[in-house]
């Protein structure tokens, strides 16, 4: 067997079990979908199809019994709002980390990887702030991110720094040189981020 049909012969395998474990891991949702259109009696028997996807009488429950809308607009806003401020406080950081020398930022950085060692959510804390009951307080301890600023921090320290002394020698200031330089070098990460973030505060 020649390298080709090598190559191709492993990546048929890699493919195969790739879509195999992707089939499992998406599944429990495909079953959760199957499932809105079942009826009572349908949940009661091992087939995975429901026997007519007419049936919604499921979602008309679902909306009558809680306010599901206002419910999916409430995370919506969460997720939106400690995504975004989450990014800037991990965009901000990362570039001060990389770009600025201070006393102690070695001390600094590791403190703030130490706390990706402490539980994000403080009921305490929140509810004396006054926050309780509000889109602020159930943000708050979303809003920075050890490992977003440790991970942007990295992919900064792989963009030469050449690019921000010409970029100053241009007259370009610091926030510019962010916003038109290294976010888009950086958008790949920073897409994948915000994905991330949006999801987990969901």
């Amino acid at each position: 067997m020649n390298y080709t049909a090598r190559k191709r012969s492993t990546d048929i395998v890699v493919s195969v079990v790739a879509i195999a474990l992707g089939l499992v891991l998406i599944f429990p949702v495909i079953y959760c979908v199957l499932g809105a259109f079942k009826t009572p009696a349908e949940f009661l028997s091992p087939r995975l199809l429901p026997s007519s996807f007419a049936y919604t009488q499921n979602f008309k429950d679902a909306m009558h019994q809680a306010p599901m809308l206002r419910y999916m607009l409430n995370s919506l806003i969460m997720a939106t709002l400690g995504t975004v401020v989450r990014l800037v406080f991990s965009i901000c950081a990362a570039f001060a980390l990389t770009h600025y020398e201070f006393r102690g930022k070695n001390f600094c950085f590791f403190l703030i990887l130490g706390t990706m060692m402490m539980p994000g959510d403080n009921y305490v804390t929140v509810s004396r702030l006054g926050l309780l009951n509000t889109y602020l307080g159930m943000c708050i301890t979303g809003f920075v991110s050890a490992s977003q600023m440790f991970m942007l921090r990295q992919k900064f320290l792989s963009v030469p720094k050449d690019l921000r002394y010409a970029a100053m020698i241009d007259g370009c200031g610091d926030l510019r040189y962010i916003l038109t330089i290294l976010m888009p070098i950086c958008k790949p990460i920073i897409t994948t981020l915000f994905v991330q973030s949006f999801i987990t505060i969901w």
